[in-house]
């Protein structure tokens, strides 16, 4: 074990070497100091936890050696993060990055993110999020996100993992939700057969246990994108699901994400009630009815997803957006109209641009291409690399 940790302690070193002078070069360049200045103290930490390493090699003592691989799975995370996201982020970056990084910049602090300090957009990949740092958190987006507002909505998502990420109890909240369900699920068995009882006690345990933390971020996520971009966020899980085909209501133990059908009742049920009505909204659900008439609401997935679990869901995570981000803002715009919906000004938010597209990219799609592209002369005379 001592040769191991003295053979990573000299990698280490090198690699570490390696990345200040990477630093150096995109210092000269870059136009996110907050970023560079994290990649130095990133790097200085990492050299500490390299002398960690030293140190306890110098004591000698083999029982104490082996507390290195702790530190040695820590230290391999974090140059993971830093040369395979940060530092090519920054190296492939091109004014399409830059706008969307900007536009997003503009609107954190309405979507309640107020300890966002800068974010990195990654035009090179479907939409996902890194939020190992939530003060200054990676995003990725397909290319022509930076031209097109098509599936922007989804970006919501990404976001909601950062605050998921951040506040540790809205984790500790949901599975106290969950457990709470499935408690009541347990005193509700009647009389019957023990190996009956057995049988539906561990279906229970089971359904319990499926809400891993990972499937509870991806739901909350849902849930926050709906909060802040309303109908918009709707839509675009709707699209998302059918478009993916298969029956929504099938349970993968292997997927962290919930159930189409479970993501989609959520997002429905996080629309103030004004929207649930709205025709835009009512049209979007008959689409869905339509699509899923074609499923079976299967027996694990009534267990596991039931309507009443998705609502309390739902209602606890609305609770803890609206405690722990204070500052933000509910979706609550009202869009009167097509000819509302066509009409632009310097003033929308995102969100509200967003509601606009969807109007009309359902109402009057012919016109869709020609009203986007004068959105984004409008973002772009905003947003654009400054």
């Amino acid at each position: 074990m001592r040769e191991y940790v003295n053979s990573k302690i000299m990698e280490y070193s090198l690699i570490l070497d390696w990345i200040e002078n990477e630093i150096g070069i995109l210092q000269a360049k870059s136009v996110h100091p907050q970023i560079i200045s994290f990649l130095k103290n990133r790097v200085s930490d990492l050299k500490q936890s390299n002398g960690c390493l030293k140190a306890i090699l110098n004591i000698g003592n083999n029982r104490v050696i082996n507390r290195t691989l702790p530190i040695i799975h820590d230290i391999e995370y974090r140059i993971y993060m830093l040369t395979c996201h940060y530092i090519p982020g920054l190296k492939r970056e091109q004014e399409s990055d830059l706008f969307l990084r900007n536009l997003l910049l503009s609107n954190v602090e309405r979507m309640g993110l107020s300890w966002v300090k800068d974010i990195l957009v990654r035009l090179d990949g479907p939409h996902a999020a890194l939020p190992a740092l939530s003060e200054i958190p990676i995003i990725f987006a397909p290319p022509q996100q930076a031209n097109s507002l098509l599936d922007m909505a989804g970006i919501y998502h990404e976001l909601g993992h950062i605050v998921f990420q951040r506040f540790k109890e809205i984790a500790d909240n949901l599975i106290e939700t969950i457990s709470r369900h499935f408690s009541e699920r347990m005193k509700e068995i009647g009389p019957m057969r023990p190996e009956k009882r057995t049988q539906l006690e561990d279906a229970i345990k089971d359904a319990k246990n499926y809400w891993t933390i990972e499937r509870l971020n991806e739901i909350f996520s849902d849930i926050y994108a709906t909060y802040t971009c309303g109908p918009a966020y709707y839509f675009s899980c709707v699209d998302m699901i059918v478009k993916m085909g298969g029956n929504p209501f099938n349970i993968s133990t292997t997927d962290v994400h919930p159930p189409g059908a479970a993501r989609v009742h959520a997002c429905y049920k996080t629309l103030l009630p004004a929207y649930q009505e709205e025709e835009i909204t009512l049209l979007v659900r008959n689409m869905w009815e339509t699509y899923v008439k074609s499923y079976q609401r299967l027996p694990d997935f009534e267990l596991k997803c039931a309507d009443v679990l998705i609502d309390s869901i739902v209602e606890t995570s609305i609770q803890n957006i609206k405690n722990l981000l204070p500052n933000a803002r509910r979706y609550s715009s009202t869009i009167r109209g097509l000819s509302e919906a066509r009409t632009l000004t310097s003033s929308d938010s995102l969100e509200t641009i967003l509601n606009k597209s969807l109007k009309i990219l359902l109402k009057e799609p012919k016109y869709y291409p020609e009203w986007e592209k004068n959105v984004f002369a409008i973002l772009h005379s905003k947003h654009a690399k400054r």
